[in-house]
């Protein structure tokens, strides 16, 4: 539903950055690996005009430890801006999670 909703809602060409390269495609995004901390995310970011980032607690929650962060939007630094995600219905606790950053 997210790289869906990514194709359909945002500017082309879509950058994303993601540990898994299914919602990019879905997505029909360029598709980079996220790096396992923030400063390489934002590195990484900026060296190759990524605009997104993708986080998925099934696999960043436990594979990038200093990402968990991202799983609150509320703790988000001010260089990325929560577009959206699904969360749990009851809950509201963040399963995928879509960031724009900010240049």
């Amino acid at each position: 539903r997210v790289g869906e909703w990514m194709k359909g809602n945002l500017p082309k060409p879509i950058r994303g950055m993601s540990r898994k390269p299914y919602i990019s495609y879905y997505a029909d995004a360029q598709w980079f690996v996220t790096p396992p901390t923030y400063p390489e995310v934002l590195e990484l970011a900026r060296s190759k005009h990524v605009d997104y980032i993708l986080i998925d607690r099934g696999i960043d929650y436990y594979l990038r430890p200093e990402l968990r962060f991202l799983f609150d939007p509320n703790k988000s630094p001010p260089e990325l801006k929560y577009i959206g995600g699904v969360k749990h219905p009851e809950t509201g606790e963040l399963f995928i999670g879509l960031y724009r950053i900010e240049k």
